[in-house]
């Protein structure tokens, strides 16, 4: 009987320490989800000491996505960078194939899809694919699905790597999974008493 409750103490307590190992102090303090061409989203360090974005993963899933198995390309880790506390990162969508192709041919193209702060603002920038045919000069992130996102109907998370093996979602924005086999809906959805509020305000 000692033994059995020395094991099950031990057990519970190397729980617990892993419990606390998990930072949720890194959350999603702003995103856009209605449009593509207004995408962005911002984490900010809300804890009192500095944390190194490497160790956590940002992703999202849409309807019909058991929460949270993003597809491939619809996550990625972040940089190894310090984020100090209050300290904000802004991942945002952008596009630069049209405006270059618009130099050329003002009359079929647009000069600018994507907010123009972005290009200053953003700690990264996810490059959309615009071309309607393989062209060389239109970068793409392979990753940029992550953003690429209408109707206010997605789930964007972050999700803590505590290990090699272990991982915890600490944060998320519209993971509302309602339907019956627990995914969600493809629908936009309201939010604190503002009705499609995913698909047509800030959330902040």
């Amino acid at each position: 009987m000692r033994t059995k409750t020395l094991l099950f103490l031990l057990l519970l307590t190397c729980g617990i320490l892993n419990a606390q190992d998990t930072i949720r102090t890194l959350i999603i303090t702003e995103v856009r989800l209605d449009d593509a061409r207004e995408s962005y989203v911002e984490l900010t360090n809300v804890g009192t000491t500095t944390l190194n974005l490497a160790e956590f993963e940002i992703g999202i899933v849409g309807p019909w996505t058991q929460p949270y198995t993003p597809d491939v390309d619809y996550w990625f880790m972040l940089p190894d960078k310090d984020l100090a506390p209050g300290e904000s990162f802004l991942i945002a969508g952008v596009y630069d194939w049209n405006p270059e192709q618009w130099l050329k041919d003002p009359d079929n193209y647009s000069p600018i899809l994507n907010k123009k702060e972005m290009w200053t603002l953003a700690d990264i920038q996810l490059h959309f694919s615009e071309s309607p045919y393989p062209d060389p000069t239109d970068s793409i992130t392979p990753y940029s699905n992550l953003l690429n996102n209408y109707g206010g109907r997605d789930c964007i998370y972050i999700r803590h790597h505590v290990s090699e093996t272990d991982s915890v979602v600490v944060d998320q924005v519209n993971g509302i999974f309602d339907e019956e086999d627990g995914t969600s809906r493809d629908a936009a959805h309201d939010v604190a008493g503002v009705t499609n509020a995913t698909t047509e305000a800030t959330l902040a």
